[in-house]
């Protein structure tokens, strides 16, 4: 019975650690023993970012939305052994709301400290878990706890997340935005190495024969999302300054 009971926790340890995963973001790839061309394809993309140029146009069509959900989230995105994964709150800090005190201004739990939150909303519930980008005030507050004793703790301010237009501007400008891209690619075939043949059991023995994964091709089609760093390839456009003609006779431009 006992060992019976270890078998559950463990599993349902890995059916947490797997639910935690699938709710930041990226694949898990199945199996994580089994590495496929996608696994394999976007582990890659995560170690390597793929460079990639468009138009601020194309951008927008195409990134803008991931850009700014990232932007508002902290996000980044690490390699995995079967994928990648999209973390959160980079840059920001995690707080559990712990009450309403006033018009979007909440106390709040940051690690073991109890701080003051002026927020950007004003529809938080009490025991919410938040990821926020934190500015420090200056400013204190004074509270009475439960008990009836006072405390005093420190301000913050949540800074607001960039616009869309901001971000495409930074795009505008030269900044590099690290994305997934859902793609269509042909990559080597795994189960025959790019060579299009393979050892296939025959009997007791084996024999040489097409690969079944490729059909002697090669190369197999994969779609999936792979991490990009995506730049503009548009020069940035400067500000332009007409020079004045010069007046007839004085050699000068005019004022």
């Amino acid at each position: 019975m006992k060992r019976m009971a270890l078998l559950i926790a463990l599993s349902a340890c890995a059916a947490t650690a797997q639910d935690r995963l699938s709710r930041v973001g990226g694949f898990t790839g199945g199996d994580a023993r089994k590495k496929t061309p996608e696994s394999e394809a976007r582990r890659a993309s995560a170690e390597s970012p793929i460079p990639i140029s468009m138009t601020a146009a194309e951008f927008e069509r195409r990134c803008l939305d991931a850009a700014t959900q990232d932007a508002e989230d902290g996000a980044r995105y690490i390699a995995l052994r079967d994928g990648w994964m999209r973390t959160t709150g980079d840059g920001c800090r995690h707080v559990s709301i712990l009450q309403r005190i006033g018009a979007s201004f909440y106390l709040a739990r940051s690690g073991d400290r109890t701080i003051a939150v002026r927020t950007l909303r004003d529809d938080y519930v009490d025991d919410t878990p938040c990821v926020l980008r934190l500015v420090e005030t200056g400013e204190a507050h004074d509270y009475r706890t439960v008990l009836g004793a006072g405390a005093r703790v420190a301000v913050y301010s949540v800074a607001p997340s960039p616009t869309r237009h901001e971000l495409l501007n930074r795009f505008r400008a030269g900044e590099v935005f690290t994305i997934p891209i859902h793609v269509t690619r042909a990559v080597n075939c795994m189960g025959c190495k790019g060579t299009g043949f393979t050892d296939i059991k025959a009997g007791g023995g084996k024999r040489r024969g097409i690969c079944p994964d490729c059909h002697g091709k090669r190369k197999i089609e994969i779609s999936t999302d792979m991490i990009h760093r995506v730049t503009c390839s548009e020069k940035p456009k400067s500000a332009s300054v007409r020079t004045p003609p010069p007046i007839a006779g004085s050699g000068r431009a005019k004022p």
